[in-house]
């Protein structure tokens, strides 16, 4: 039975023109006087017994390459502004070609650009390129750290340029060919990123946003979360994953006669023989109501109204009362009179 065989691997190799470092190989320990000036500071290289307390401009040449970097990773951060204390913008770390413990001096890409400038008495002790080849960093010459970002979006997270189309993989550990363009080796990778001022690749959404289309197939696990109801008495199912789904139907039941209708407690009515059986229909349509969600049923009598009519009554029983109290006072007098 065919299988397919899943390999997982890193590409590390970055083109030195876009990653957002330079790291310089150090093959051999400065002697003292050799000096480097990193973003405008210059920094000395001096014997163990002859570097000045609590300097951070004197740099102790240490028992290996990797003690003498560690002093001079504790200077630029003590010293330059522009490289915090512990921070990864300055670090040591080792090459894995030349397999030296900590023989590599890691500078990060700042705001601005800067330069490095080493300044060695031996031509064979200025620090060399990792990726081999022809070496950047020549004597008592400036190298500027300035990286150029290899895809650069806009405000809104949609690419404005792509200074890359290829993807170069070096150095197989299996044999195989490098992937460098090279004509007896392969040919790089071509990638396609998109299209520049458009959201069809590779973008950078790194703030709120809203989305100009979304295409989905699927969703998450969800739980049931609560239910709505809708004037046509639909009941909708509502799940934490923002997916519904609908799942009844209320019906609206009419009568013949609602006024013959039986009355129970609680505001409860049942049919009667001459209101007729009840009659199923869809809510919100002809002579059917509307389902209304989450409301109670207010009372049928206008509370004003009644008052007023109560109002109305007790005087008129009152003008009454007066009458028959007027009329008995006549009579009485009348014969009061007569005697």
């Amino acid at each position: 039975m065919p299988f397919l065989l899943e390999v997982l691997f890193t590409v590390r190799q970055t083109a030195a023109t876009y990653r957002d470092y330079e790291q310089f190989v150090v093959g051999n320990q400065p002697v003292a006087t050799d000096t480097v000036a990193i973003n405008g500071l210059t920094y000395t290289f001096r014997a163990a017994g002859d570097v000045t307390s609590g300097s951070t401009s004197t740099i102790t040449i240490g028992a290996a390459i990797t003690n003498t970097l560690a002093s001079l990773e504790t200077a630029i951060e003590a010293r330059d502004p522009m490289f915090a204390i512990d921070a990864a913008t300055v670090r040591v770390r080792t090459n894995s070609n030349s397999g030296v413990t900590g023989n590599t001096l890691v500078l990060e890409a700042l705001a601005t650009p800067y330069t490095v400038n080493w300044n060695f008495t031996t031509a064979n002790q200025i620090p060399i390129h990792p990726a081999g080849g022809t070496n950047p960093y020549a004597d008592n010459t400036a190298f500027t750290i300035d990286k150029t970002n290899a895809m650069i979006f806009n405000s809104d997270g949609i690419p404005s340029a792509f200074n890359i189309t290829e993807l170069e993989i070096l150095n197989f550990e299996n044999g195989a060919f490098s992937m460098d363009d090279d004509a007896s080796h392969a040919k790089q990778m071509t990638i396609d990123f998109g299209t520049v001022t458009e959201s069809n690749g590779m973008t950078q959404f790194g703030d709120a946003f809203s989305p100009v289309f979304i295409t989905q197939d699927g969703s998450q696990f969800g739980t049931f979360s609560g239910v709505t109801i809708a004037a046509d008495g639909l009941v909708t199912a509502l799940f934490d994953n923002g997916e519904t789904r609908p799942v009844y139907k209320i019906p609206i039941a009419t009568f013949v006669d609602v006024n013959t209708m039986g009355s129970r407690s609680g505001n409860v009515w049942n049919a009667t023989q001459a209101s007729g059986d009840p009659t199923l229909r869809e809510a919100d349509n002809g002579p059917a109501g509307q389902v209304v969600q989450a409301t109670l049923e207010q009372s049928t009598v206008d509370i004003g109204e009644e008052f007023t009519k109560m109002i109305v009554v007790q005087r008129a029983f009152s003008a009454a009362a007066k009458i028959i109290s007027t009329a008995d006072q006549m009579l009485e007098e009348l014969l009061r009179t007569k005697r």
